[in-house]
């Protein structure tokens, strides 16, 4: 039962047509992974921007996490 607790996971997720935002209210140390479909309208060779989290429940600007930006082919 407080397993979710522990772990900590997703509270609540936001999809905008130029971004997905994610918020949860407990994360516990380590990786984390969200996953979502996305719909391709154009093809063609996309940079896109690296993701990045940080606290806001209480502010600690020391905590914070971010990810490398990626390429994204599409045919």
């Amino acid at each position: 039962m407080f397993e979710w607790w522990r772990r900590g996971g997703g509270d609540h997720i936001e999809k905008h047509d130029d971004r997905v935002v994610a918020f949860a209210t407990r994360l516990s140390a380590g990786r984390h992974e969200i996953s979502y479909l996305a719909r391709a309208t154009t093809s063609g060779t996309f940079e896109t921007q690296g993701t990045w989290g940080e606290a806001l429940y209480l502010y600690a600007p020391e905590i914070t996490g971010r990810a490398a930006p990626t390429t994204v082919v599409v045919r």
